[in-house]
Parts: structure tokens; sequence; C-alpha cells
């Protein structure tokens, strides 16, 4: 009893064609690619400017002539691959349009079984591959099950707490309902809460895990230890679903207790939506509870379904083990899968579609030997699933067969065009790449700094390279552990924000990005939140990927929107809003903020100390980008050159924009025709990590 209390009552008020054969590629490119070096005031923050002495002057002036001609050299291949990455961009919207058209058609298929005929159609007529098809398939019946669930959100509105309290108000009164196994009350409780509420049941978070409640799991999970005669009246009087029989087997019930129910309804195993946001079908929930008696039964079922590839038992039994430590099948899955294979029962696999391995079926879950020998060992031979068949009989109707294979069919074509002219793009590319060296990733910002130096001290040694890798720094730094005993050292020494030492005040400047953002939470405990404008004057620094609903800024969605508001609007705070929004690749909040009357500022736009400025980080991201990225970033680049002096850092960038991306640099360059003195810059060196 203490059981089923802590099962139901705790977590119910809880609440991504001209090839040039020519390599001029000598000494002049170095001239081309000097290092992304900066001029960094830093009192201030600003970007500022130097006269640029570039190392070409120490050449001679046939050096100087010969990377002249080999520029014009990198334009034509850079411009000969930009018209074809353009190309190639339109055949993939087109592309992109089918695999629409298809998708919408799929999620507009709400019975599983219809669904399930018109993905292997597609797998049949060559759209998917056997791998791709059976994940597909789960994640649109998982969709279709979802649906009539309402999962609680990690922010919710208030709208949504007084969704969730209404309905634990309801799901309450069928659990003391049903706990007191009162049939007549437990029925009259589940139908107010089906009459009140549209969905099934709500998934509730708790302190340890979630929670599915619904009036069916509620019972389900009661009448698995209940007195028979309540037992036999739910059979009797209540609508018993499959949701319910499955949820009894999930709580331990008796064979004798799921018989009674199974007499009640027409049962054939369908998938049930779970808490783990996935599906289970009453025989894999015996499969969990490891209970051969209620794996017989189902199994005795004369209308069994839903048996093959995600929901196929064996498979299920694989992947658990899979999922272990130790990748070794128990005493207790061995009994099972035995009984499994008198049922004539196979592991299904399937082929990756890139490297040819044997896959899971309906898991992406390689088999390797260990595990394959292992069920070699049980007499289980794997069986290889190549084709799908929609049944001869399907109710799939004619005229949606029709169009998913006309649409199958032209995505072949478009497919075979697009994969053919990127060949043509990528030799084109790598034409570019023999003319101008790539950009350098940044994969570990650590190689570049010293142990030795103090986070401070490695910023300054980081801007005489790159604001690129000061950037990257901070970021990385942003992620590191916090040095809290240094924290609430600072904290201690702090008895008012209005006074603070000179000696605590350059300690917090020495602060790194984390231990500052420690540092704001800590004041906040101490001082209360009513100091919060005191405390980002103080720490300057917040990280709001870090924010706690359980810390002292802890609240509602719309503390969270004031609080990040006033943060912006202090005048040392950083990053500007503008920077932060582009680095959370939230573009379309950094053009409403770059229109706010409130964030027209200098500082706005400004990003870390020493660091790069708006324009130069989406600059920098639009190098790092793929083709398929969607993101308006010509939008964004001409509202920022509007508002920026465009200084050395931001034409070195734009150069490179030039080399990279000569089609879009020109159309920027039609709106801002100053950014064509780029070419006399050097180009940036170091890619936006990712």
């Amino acid at each position: 009893m203490q059981y089923k209390r802590r099962f139901l009552g705790t977590t119910l008020l809880t609440l991504i064609v001209i090839i040039f054969g020519m390599r001029f590629f000598a000494f002049e490119e170095k001239s081309a690619l000097n290092s992304d070096s900066t001029n960094i005031d830093a009192s201030d923050q600003n970007t500022t400017t130097e006269e640029y002495a570039p190392t070409s002057a120490q050449l001679t002036q046939s050096h100087t002539e010969i990377a002249l001609n080999n520029t014009t050299q990198v334009y034509l291949a850079s411009e000969a691959y930009s018209i074809c990455e353009v190309e190639n961009a339109e055949a993939r919207t087109q592309l992109e349009a089918v695999k629409n058209a298809i998708n919408t058609e799929l999620m507009n298929i709400k019975d599983n079984n219809i669904l399930r005929d018109a993905v292997f159609l597609l797998q049949g007529e060559g759209y998917f591959k056997t791998y791709d098809a059976l994940l597909n398939l789960y994640r649109l019946t998982l969709k279709n099950e979802k649906q009539h669930f309402q999962r609680a959100p990690f922010r919710p509105s208030q709208e949504e707490v007084d969704q969730f309290t209404n309905a634990s108000y309801l799901l309450r009164e069928v659990v003391d309902a049903a706990m007191h196994h009162d049939i007549t009350q437990t029925i009259k409780t589940a139908n107010s809460y089906s009459q009140n509420d549209s969905n099934i049941g709500y998934v509730f978070r708790g302190k340890g895990e979630d929670s599915l409640l619904s009036p069916d799991t509620i019972v389900g999970h009661i009448v698995a230890t209940a007195p028979l005669d309540f037992v036999d009246g739910i059979g009797a009087q209540y609508p018993v679903s499959p949701l319910l029989f499955t949820q009894a087997v999930r709580s331990g019930a008796s064979n004798e207790v799921l018989e009674k129910l199974l007499s009640s309804f027409d049962f054939n195993n369908p998938p049930i939506y779970t808490k783990h946001n996935n599906l289970q079908t009453a025989l894999q929930a015996s499969i969990e509870i490891e209970s051969l008696d209620a794996m017989r039964l189902i199994l005795s079922q004369p209308n069994l379904q839903y048996t093959e590839f995600f929901f196929n038992p064996l498979n299920t039994i694989v992947a658990d083990t899979l999922n272990t430590d130790e990748g070794e099948f128990t005493d207790a899955q061995k009994a099972m899968m035995a009984l499994l294979v008198e049922h004539d029962f196979h592991v299904d696999i399937v082929s990756n579609p890139f490297n040819k391995k044997p896959m899971l079926a309906g898991y992406a879950a390689i088999l390797e030997r260990p595990i394959v020998d292992q069920l070699e060992a049980l007499l289980i031979p794997p069986r290889h699933i190549k084709k799908l068949r929609i049944h001869p009989d399907s109710a799939l109707p004619l005229h949606i067969q029709d169009q998913l294979k006309r649409d199958a069919f032209q995505s072949k074509i478009l497919k075979d065009e697009y994969n053919e002219r990127a060949k043509t793009c990528k030799k084109l590319k790598q034409t570019l790449q023999s003319l101008v060296a790539p950009l350098t990733k940044i994969d570990n910002v650590f190689a570049y700094v010293s142990v030795e130096n103090s986070f401070v001290e490695n910023v300054q040694l980081l801007k005489q390279q790159s604001l690129t890798l000061v950037d990257a720094y901070y970021a990385k730094m942003d992620r590191q552990p916090a040095d809290t005993q240094r924290v609430d050292a600072i904290a201690a020494s702090t008895i008012s924000l209005e006074d603070i030492p000179a000696a605590v005040r350059a300690q917090i400047n020495e602060l790194p990005p984390f231990d500052r953002h420690h540092l704001t939470e800590v004041y906040c405990e101490k001082f209360g939140k009513g100091f919060m404008e005191s405390i980002f004057d103080t720490v300057q620094y917040m990280s709001f990927d870090r924010f706690s609903f359980e810390a002292c800024l802890a609240g509602t969605p719309e503390d969270y929107i004031e609080t990040e508001r006033n943060f912006y609007l202090q005048e040392n705070t950083y990053p500007g809003i503008i920077y932060s929004k582009i680095k959370r690749n939230s573009f379309d909040k950094a053009l409403e903020a770059l229109a706010d009357p409130a964030f027209q500022r200098l500082k706005d736009l400004q990003g870390y100390p020493q660091g790069r400025d708006a324009l130069m980080l989406v600059l920098d991201l639009k190098l790092a980008t793929y083709s398929a990225d969607k993101k308006d970033y010509k939008t964004l680049i001409i509202g920022l050159i509007e508002k920026i002096k465009l200084q050395e850092e931001h034409f070195k960038r734009f150069h490179r924009l030039k080399v990279e991306h000569f089609l879009f640099f020109e159309e920027i360059a039609s709106f801002h025709p100053n950014i064509r003195q780029a070419v006399e810059y050097p180009l940036a060196m170091y890619r936006e990590p990712n």
C-alpha cells in the first residue's frame, strides 16, 4: 500500500563547371594569410584601429605582382565554386520540398497499420533504406501515440501550471476511489476526468523520476494487487483498455488478474506510450518485469500483433543487454529467450546504410561479435531483413500509394542530380583550397595558452593571435568547474555592494566566466534578489545557459525574461545582448534587439572583453557554416554594418568571406560597397569552433 501511495500520490502534485588546374600557391600566399592579429583597448572593451603594416611591405615588387595575379585566380575559383554551391542549394531546396511533402503525408496518417504500409511502400520504392524506414516508422508511431498525453515542460507558463494542477486534482480523485476499491466511484471519477480533460494522461515530473498518470494507468496499477471482486467489477463495468492492461502487467499482476482483464476486451498487444517517451507493448512489459507467466499468457492470445522490429520481444532483450556494462545475457533473459524461440521468434537485423554493419532492427544499435556469439550459442541466429512489404490487402488508399510513388521517384531524380553537381562542387572547392589554405579549426583552445598564466594573462596572450581564439577561450572557461572556495572567499569579503574594497574588486576582475556566474548566484543568496542590479554592476557577467530555476534567481519564465533584460540593460555587463543572441543562434531575437530603442548602445554590440563584436561573430559563424544552414545571415550582417564602424578585424573576415562565399559577399557589397576594400587586408585565419 505504501508503494502504491508513493507511485500514485507523490508525483501527482509535483508539478541541423570550371575546374582550375593552375596552382600558384607559393610565398605570395603568405601575405594574404597573415595571422588574425588584433588591437584592442582593454579599458573599455572596444575594438580599436591601428595602422595596418602588412608583411607584404617587406616583399619585392615582383612578389607584389605575383600576389596580385594569384589573387585574381583565387577570386575566379571562388566565384566558380560559389556559383556551383548556389545551384546545388536550389536543387537541395527542391529535394527538401519533396521530402517535406512525403513527411506531411506520413504525419497525416493516424492509423498505425496504414502508416506501417506507407513507410514500407516508400522503402520498396527506394526512398528509405531498410534501417531508416524502421527508425522513421517508430518515430511516426510514437508521435501518433504521444499526442494524447501532456508532458510537463521544464519551464511551464502559468497557464500550463494551472492545467497540470487541475489535472492532478482530477486524477487524485481517481486514486482515492480506486485505492478504496470503490468501483462506482472509480468509474465516476474516471468519467469526470474524461469530461474535463481531452488528454488521455499526463507525465508529471518528480524528484526521482517522471510518472505517467491517467485513469487507466491508475486503475491498472491498483488492480494488479486488488481483491478479485474489485478486479471482476472493473472487468465488467470499467472500459478496460490496452493502456490499463499493460500497466497491470508492468505492476506485476498475477495471471488470474490478467485473464480476467483479457476477457473484457479485444486484445492484440498494441504499443502504448510510456513515461520514458517511448512505446511498449504488453509483451515487452512482461519482459521488463521478467515474468515468464505473463509472457506465456500473452503469447497464447489468438490475435497477437505488434511483435516485429522495435516491438520484437527478442530484439527487446538484446537491446536491453547491449545497454548494460557486462553485455551478457542473464539466466532470466536466457529463459525468456528460450520461450520466445519456442514461439518461432527470431532476432531481426538490418544493414547499416553507411558501413553495412549488422544493426538490431528498429534500434540504433550495432550487433558486435560478442553478442552474435552469445545468440549463436543459444541457437538463435539473427534473421537479416532486406525488404519491407506492405500487406496485399492493405488499407492504404490507392491515391496515397500513387502519390507516394510519384514523390519517391521525383526524389530519386533530384537526389541523383544533386549528388552529381555536388561532385563538381567538391572539385571546385579542392581547387580553391589549393590556392588558399582553409580556415584553421580551433579544436583545443588550451593548446594556445599557458597553464602557468592566469585567466586574464591568457586572454592577453590570445588577443595577439586572434579575437576568435579569445572568444573560444571564454566559451571553454565558461564550461569549466567553478572554484567555489575562491568565489565564497570573495563573497565573504564583500560587506556591501555599494562599497567594495579595491582588493576584492581586483580579485573579481581576475575571475574566469563560470566563477563570475557562480559569484552572481552567491551574491544573490547573500544580499537578496532585490540587489540584482548592483550585483550585475559588480560581477558584470552571467551565463543564461546556466540559469537555474532552483537557485536564488528561481521563478517563472517571466522572471527569467525580466532578469535577462535587466542584465543586458546594465552599462558594464558583457557580452552585449546582440552578441549573446547571435552566439546562441537566436538570429530572430538578435534582429529584434537590433531594432529595440533600448539597445542602441555600442555596448550592446560588444562581446567578451578583448574579444569580437557582434559583426565579427556573425561573419565567423557564416564562414564556419554549412551550405544547408538556413539562418538569415544576410539581413543580420547588413543590419550590423549599419551600426558598426568597420575596422581591420571586420575587413579580414570580409576578405575571407569574398574568398569562400563569393556571391554572398557580392550581395552584401551591393548594400554596403565599402566592404570591397577588404581585399586590401589579410584573411582571417581561425574557424569558429562548433
